[in-house]
């Protein structure tokens, strides 16, 4: 991402001087035929007002390059922005009213926009970085996120504006998006410290360890030959974690046998996937390690994942 400039803007006042004196009305008649042509002519009129219809509910109030200069954002209402000179950092601020999950959704080439959207959400003690999707350059971002003030920071990505470089916006409350039988400790971010799981059990985990950023595993697999299937969701779903996928033996030796140097597992069972998604065949009787962390090292409470092991005789 680009470096973000700060600009500290100067704030001004308008001051307006009212007059003191009163003039002498004139005596006026109930009688309409005695008002003056002069009179028809000065009187007021009223006016409607003509001026071109807002491009949508909240659109950004320039200048908001900083944060102290944020545009209020309410939740649930259509926003919009446009990145009118290069390096435009627009920014926003909200309030979440109740602990749940948070998702951002911007819009700019799914619209017929030529940005590149990026953006970062911060609040609390976490902050969420996304610059894409699977399929396209906008973003769609859902955290866990907890009732209190929120800042979101959304730049144009090669620092380029123009009439042409547009976003619409939206922040909504969301109901949590999984049914899970576990929630990750928080500290099984080693081996020694992993958490078992059994076949077809459904764990939320969290990249939150600032120290390792990762988190750890372990599933039996009985006698016999079996397909240990790993599978991960979350950035298909809106989680800034972009994870990858190791598998280790006993001894902490990289798993299948024979892969013995960084044995990433990145990607899913179809093109374009990012969430990991992989089958290990096993000939049983063993202990298998999972480790899982984000494939740029990014960590924090929003950097979310759901995981499912299966273990079938195959």
């Amino acid at each position: 991402m680009h470096r973000v400039l700060s600009i500290t803007l100067a704030c001004w006042a308008l001051l307006a001087q009212g007059c003191t004196c009163r003039p002498e009305l004139p005596e006026t008649s109930d009688d309409p035929a005695s008002e003056t042509s002069e009179t028809r002519d000065t009187a007021p009129l009223e006016t409607a007002d003509t001026g071109p219809e807002p491009p949508c509910a909240v659109p950004e109030k320039e200048p908001n390059n900083s944060e102290p200069d944020a545009t209020l954002l309410p939740t649930e209402q259509g926003a919009c922005g446009t990145f009118d000179a290069s390096l435009d950092l627009d920014w926003w601020v909200l309030e979440f009213e109740e602990d749940g999950w948070l998702e951002v959704r911007v819009d700019a080439q799914d619209i017929g926009s030529t940005a590149d959207v990026a953006v970062v959400l911060s609040g609390d003690d976490r902050i969420a970085i996304r610059e894409d999707n699977e399929e396209h350059n906008d973003v769609d971002l859902l955290i866990p996120a907890i009732a209190g003030s929120y800042t979101l920071l959304i730049t144009e990505e090669t620092a380029s504006s123009g009439e042409r470089f547009f976003y619409d916006l939206l922040v909504t409350a969301q109901k949590e998006p999984f049914e899970v039988d576990l929630t990750d400790p928080g500290t099984n971010t080693n081996s020694g410290a992993a958490m078992v799981l059994s076949s077809g059990e459904t764990v939320l985990g969290f990249l939150d360890d600032l120290v390792t950023g990762e988190d750890w595993y372990v599933i039996d697999v009985p006698p016999g030959r079996h397909a240990l299937t790993i599978d991960v969701e979350g950035f298909a779903e809106g989680s800034p974690a972009d994870t990858s996928v190791w598998l280790y033996d006993t001894s902490l030796d990289e798993l299948p046998d024979g892969c013995r140097s960084n044995c990433e597992i990145a990607g899913g069972a179809q093109p374009g996937e990012r969430d990991p998604h992989y089958v290990y065949d096993s000939e049983g009787n063993e202990a298998v390690y999972v480790r899982i962390r984000d494939e740029f090292g990014h960590t924090g409470a929003a950097y979310w994942y759901v995981l499912t092991l299966w273990v079938e005789a195959s």
